[in-house]
């Protein structure tokens, strides 16, 4: 067991403990934890919303693409962050007024129903490649540090990404009601 492979089980259970701790403190209501009560400063927000254009599936193999294709295709490939965060910070503020969760209800309060499905559909597809290559980059990060094969290491990673992600949901299912003892 390599010391590489501690610091990243080690990185993960400190997720794990500061997502319960702050699960604990903070969420109450599912708007606290989908939209952090609607309460996160603007450079927070902004920061949010670009960490989920820019992880790891978008930095690993983007130097062998640039490489490859050449310094316009670095240009165009980097160029999403910078006009991402301009353009986050002129809308942010009217999302985080507004009474949505999603962009689609977004779309569906200006454009209606049918402009709804459409940016769902536009949305989903786009993020199958995304949500894949961040599944591809961690389980790289589990198989480098691991020595477990690649396939094997992407599955842990899923699982426990789902977990984490899920765990929300654990809490809000409504518990049993028992009726007094008579």
């Amino acid at each position: 067991m390599s010391i590489q492979f501690l610091f990243v089980i080690g990185y993960l259970l400190v997720m794990v403990g500061v997502s319960f701790y702050l699960k604990a403190r903070l969420v109450k209501s599912s708007d606290d934890f989908a939209v952090a009560g609607r309460k996160l400063p603007l450079i927070v927000l902004v920061g949010t919303l670009l960490a989920t254009w820019c992880g790891g599936g978008g930095i690993s193999g983007s130097a062998g693409l640039v490489y490859s294709n050449g310094p316009l295709f670095g240009i165009l490939l980097f160029a999403g962050a910078p006009i991402g965060m301009a353009v986050l910070y002129f809308i942010s503020g009217a999302v985080r007024k507004s009474t949505t969760y999603t962009i689609p209800e977004l779309f569906e309060l200006r454009y209606g129903a049918g402009a709804r499905d459409l940016a769902a559909v536009c949305i989903i597809l786009a993020y199958v490649g995304t949500t894949a290559s961040q599944f591809k980059a961690a389980g790289n990060i589990f198989m480098i540090t691991s020595g477990v094969d690649f396939v094997t290491s992407t599955v842990i990673c899923v699982v426990f990404m789902a977990l984490l992600a899920s765990s929300e949901a654990w809490s809000a299912w409504p518990t049993p009601t028992r009726s007094p003892r008579l």
